[in-house]
């Protein structure tokens, strides 16, 4: 009877180890991959990535409170351009990073009501990042097949919620984004109406794209840094705006300002401080960096858009994807 018992605190024991060793995995192995799926790729930092994924097995983890950032993005469009153009950058950027059997499907684009419960009525996606062979081989065998990354958006234009989530090892994660766009330089003071307590938790991050000094530096310091997609550098014909200068968030016009509010959960406690850290710092910072500096740069390409442009490539874009994806069906409501 006692070695029964003593053989199930064991097999319980390396039971509660297994979880943690996959949570692990995924933490330093397969959450510095997910950012190639998202609609923007961050700078890769291969000395950091090794730093973090050592530390991450000996560290302890003493905070279990959940971080409350905001980033503040000024932007050189008015509310009405960016309708247009933030649609139209997840929508070329998604393709651009898709391949046979793996990158994004779409399973849904649509428009819902305001009885769905997510605030004014507005514009449903729901997309699955898939990793497939982007892994190591070292992982592959460690991770579900159907590992994938689920994320699902109601945009009520101007105001815009999003949450990527992940079940793998039986340990939800999820990342919450609540964006509101105001024609501002980034001065309003509570763009969400956070409580006086929340406002003294928060931590406001201003990004600047043409001139932010930690994201500048880490870019020009990669192979992905194109003179054609700086700010700094560029100049567009059809609106003649470009090459912006160092006071330009004071003094261009139009201005506008993204304003995002992020939360990143995860099941574990223990884990929840490392992974909030590492999120903000390597995935969204540098996607939200250098995804904007990306639309401006691409200007021409649909400046003088309306909706019914930004609708109609994505539904060619949303075809392509899921025919890269191993879906044959055409969505509903494509352009044939």
């Amino acid at each position: 009877y006692q070695r029964r018992v003593r053989g199930k605190r064991e097999k319980k024991k390396r039971g509660g180890i297994n979880k943690k060793f996959g949570l692990c995995l995924f933490v330093c192995c397969i959450l510095p991959t997910l950012p190639t799926y998202l609609p923007y790729q961050p700078t890769n930092q291969p000395s950091n990535l090794v730093v973090s994924k050592f530390l991450v097995l000996f560290i302890p983890f003493l905070s279990t409170t959940m971080k409350i950032k905001e980033y503040r993005i000024p932007l050189p469009f008015s509310l009405e351009e960016y309708r247009v153009a933030q649609p139209y950058m997840v929508a070329r950027v998604s393709k651009e990073h898709s391949r046979s059997g793996n990158g994004v499907e779409i399973v849904a684009n649509e428009p819902y009501t305001e009885e769905a419960g997510m605030g004014p009525a507005g514009q449903f996606t729901h997309k699955i990042f898939k990793i497939g062979d982007a892994l190591p081989w070292y992982i592959n065998w460690a991770i579900p097949s159907s590992f994938v990354i689920e994320e699902k958006a109601w945009n009520a234009y101007p105001y815009c919620k999003t949450v990527h989530s992940c079940t793998a090892f039986k340990y939800n994660f999820s990342i919450s984004i609540e964006t509101r766009y105001i024609e501002d330089q980034g001065t309003t003071e509570n763009p969400f109406n956070l409580t006086p307590a929340e406002l003294k938790e928060r931590e406001v991050d201003v990004v600047d794209i043409a001139y932010d000094p930690v994201g500048v530096q880490e870019l020009k310091g990669s192979p992905k840094y194109k003179p054609e997609e700086d700010p700094t550098l560029y100049m567009s014909e059809k609106s003649g705006r470009g090459k912006l200068q160092p006071d330009w968030v004071q003094t261009h016009k139009p201005i506008m300002c993204s304003y995002k509010l992020c939360k990143v959960n995860c099941e574990t406690p223990k884990f929840q401080s490392w992974v909030e850290d590492y999120i903000h710092k390597h995935a969204l910072r540098n996607v939200f960096f250098e995804g904007h500096r990306k639309v401006f740069c691409w200007l021409d390409e649909w400046f003088g858009w309306n909706m019914e442009d930004v609708r109609r490539y994505e539904a060619q874009t949303q075809a392509e994807l899921n025919k890269i994806a191993g879906k044959s069906k055409e969505p509903d409501g494509a352009d044939q």
